[in-house]
């Protein structure tokens, strides 16, 4: 491990924007100038033709990406790709690369190789086409750690920080599974996180119902179920506030997490207020592991005109999200 944190770039889905987002944020001089070490994972031959749609001449010299202006490191996973990748085109060998770039990465962070994780998108498709059973990198992170307990999403964007206690599923199944326990873990998944960034975060929870339930008048689930689990993190000494109407929650600036109970409660806001730069993070694991909240976008794949904002946003928080941890564990 160098004095300065490394971060890993995966470069998602090689036949998607992954790699064309990757590189336009090492050329931007905000993420050149930041006191890290960037280390690319991916394929030299996608390397080279997305330099190509960036009229740059970018490749691979041993372990050094060479053609960015400035000194970045370069990994390439075992896997040897059999075809040419097409950009657009969803393929296994496509997912197979995606899949193994982002496996030697958290590899790396688990080994001390890394400090942070910064992924570029996946094509969920892809990977399940190559025989990997695949739902998202946080079932990734859960095979590479399974220790960890659960993975959770943490969603960033504008000044929002958003963790959910439900997320893929509907809406009514997403209420029954909301438990006192269920939300416990949350929060201190959250509070976990969040301590290694800032010595006391504050965090606040959304309630269910309209109004938080209006004392049970809409609801009786926030006054059984939230209200008693934010009262037992309260006493196990976490900095913890709810249950709150999420109208009036998400505009606050004062917390550092908002605990969010269901999918759209909690990415909505995030997404409005952030259309073309959230991201989200994989957390509960000891591994700092993020991604843009937009997609591999093969329909625009190849032509050069991706919006690099998200993942420029995602570079800079695990370069500062790195270093911030660095200094706690000091």
């Amino acid at each position: 491990m160098t004095d300065r944190p490394r971060i890993a770039l995966p470069m998602g889905d090689p036949a998607g924007v992954g790699p064309e987002i990757v590189l336009k944020a090492l050329l931007d001089p905000t993420v050149q100038a930041q006191p890290v070490e960037w280390c690319v994972i991916g394929d030299p031959a996608v390397i080279t033709a997305t330099g190509r749609l960036l009229d740059r001449q970018i490749c691979c010299d041993g372990d050094a990406l060479q053609g960015l202006g400035f000194n970045c490191h370069v990994q390439c996973p075992e896997y040897q790709v059999p075809v040419p990748i097409v950009f657009g085109q969803t393929t296994s060998e496509a997912g197979r690369l995606c899949y193994h770039s982002a496996e030697l990465a958290v590899q790396g962070v688990l080994a001390g190789d890394f400090d942070a994780v910064a992924a570029a998108p996946h094509t969920e498709a892809s990977v399940n086409a190559a025989g990997i059973p695949f739902t998202g990198y946080p079932s990734l992170l859960a095979r590479l750690c399974p220790d960890a307990g659960p993975i959770q999403l943490l969603m960033m964007g504008g000044h929002l920080a958003v963790i959910h206690v439900t997320l893929h599923q509907s809406l009514a199944s997403a209420v029954a599974a909301i438990t006192p326990a269920r939300v416990i873990a949350t929060i201190e998944v959250a509070d976990r996180f969040f301590k290694q960034l800032t010595p006391s975060p504050r965090i606040a929870v959304c309630g269910l119902n309209p109004h938080a339930g209006e004392g049970g008048l809409f609801g009786t689930e926030d006054q059984e179920i939230i209200a008693p689990a934010v009262i037992k993190c309260q006493e196990q000494g976490v900095d913890v506030v709810g249950p709150i109407s999420p109208d009036a929650l998400f505009y606050r600036q004062d917390f550092d997490c908002i605990v969010a109970m269901y999918h759209d409660q909690g990415h909505i806001p995030v997404k409005t207020i952030a259309p073309r730069s959230s991201i989200a993070l994989s957390i509960g694991a000891d591994v700092l592991f993020g991604t843009v909240a937009h997609g591999s976008a093969l329909d625009i794949a190849g032509q050069g005109v991706a919006d690099a904002s998200a993942y420029t946003r995602l570079a800079l928080e695990m370069a500062r999200a790195a270093q911030l941890k660095r200094q706690h564990a000091q």
